[in-house]
């Protein structure tokens, strides 16, 4: 006997279905807050952060499955700008941001100014700030042009609250 599979938009009544039994159980869940002592109202507070915690991951995860789904990177428009950063991190799992991220932080003069959405390069492409480096390329520095970074771990967690030197000019 074959399996029999369920119709293509089966994954929108699923869908549909987490998402009514998640609204129904934070509306009671917001109900009972105003019944009880403030107390219980803490632990009430506690629990809905922790299914609002769960949800979230619940929506990223849908949207990434959706892009992964129905888009490649290739796709006009969206490929570039949305799916390559939702892939990234597959590619270089130890990275917590995609790469151009790095190139926000970069004292090199072709990054000054660039990649300020970090999560949404769109945003970039809009405002003409947006730099996608081509291959496996890194910035060589980083920090504020003319201001080094200073090299010692400690010195570097230090340097925000070290006294300033002004300049003569």
């Amino acid at each position: 006997m074959s399996a029999v599979r369920p119709p293509r938009y089966a994954w929108l009544l699923d869908a549909f279905g987490v998402a009514a039994f998640a609204f129904f159980i934070a509306l009671g869940i917001e109900r009972l807050a105003h019944e009880f002592t403030s107390t219980s109202r803490t632990a009430l507070i506690i629990l809905a952060a922790g299914l609002g915690y769960v949800l979230a991951d619940f929506a990223t995860g849908l949207a990434h499955w959706f892009c992964d789904t129905f888009f490649e990177e290739d796709t006009p428009v969206l490929g570039p700008l949305l799916i390559r950063s939702f892939r990234e991190h597959h590619r270089d799992p130890l990275s917590a941001t995609p790469r151009f991220h790095h190139w926000h932080h970069a004292a090199e003069e072709r990054a000054i100014d660039r990649n300020f959405a970090v999560h949404l390069p769109l945003l970039d492409r809009v405002f003409g700030t947006l730099l996608l480096p081509k291959g496996d390329e890194w910035p060589s520095v980083y920090g504020i042009a003319g201001n080094p970074i200073p090299e010692n771990y400690f010195v570097h967690a230090a340097y925000p609250f070290a006294p300033k030197r002004f300049e003569r000019r």
